[in-house]
């Protein structure tokens, strides 16, 4: 278990800036337990979107989340190998020759994104390793894409023009 940062938020204290919030713009604010209802229900609702492949923008310009899929021929088997004392290495049959990952994308980020990283809950991976283990089920997300550069043209030209 990770240890205690004394510096990070904790659900009250994120209820006490949204009640402060409210009351700048003299709105009612809900109850604690409400606002604790709502942030647990939008987060089961986070892992759905996940699981059925869909991407999600995050409030507060903090980008999106999503889930990709990269090839991944095989894999160690850990409780094998530590009984057997040497890496073991398994075919990825079960799901496709594919494994899926969470991602979450710092490009257009409102935000200073360095330094922040991204670790999906255990529920959010148990979920995704439950659909890639489904026959076909890695047909839901999306592979990975590839970026390929373009000839530039510019430094082609320029090239041909002082070589000729």
């Amino acid at each position: 278990m990770p240890k205690y940062d004394k510096n990070q938020y904790s659900l009250y204290d994120v209820y006490r800036f949204y009640r402060k919030r409210c009351k700048e713009r003299n709105v009612e604010p809900v109850t604690y337990r409400e606002h604790k209802l709502i942030l647990d229900t939008w987060g089961n609702k986070v892992v759905e979107y996940l699981q059925a492949g869909k991407d999600i923008k995050l409030y507060g310009g903090l980008a999106t989340l999503r889930i990709r899929k990269t090839k991944r021929s095989s894999y160690i088997d850990f409780k094998a190998s530590k009984e057997a004392g040497r890496a073991i290495r398994k075919s990825n049959v079960h799901s496709g020759f594919y494994i899926a990952k969470v991602g979450w994308t710092r490009h257009y980020t409102k935000i200073a994104s360095r330094g922040w990283k991204f670790e999906p809950s255990r529920k959010l991976v148990l979920a995704i390793v439950k659909v890639m283990r489904t026959p076909g089920g890695h047909r839901q997300y999306v592979k990975k894409a590839q970026v390929t550069q373009k000839t530039r043209e510019k430094a082609a030209y320029k090239y041909k023009i002082l070589n000729s």
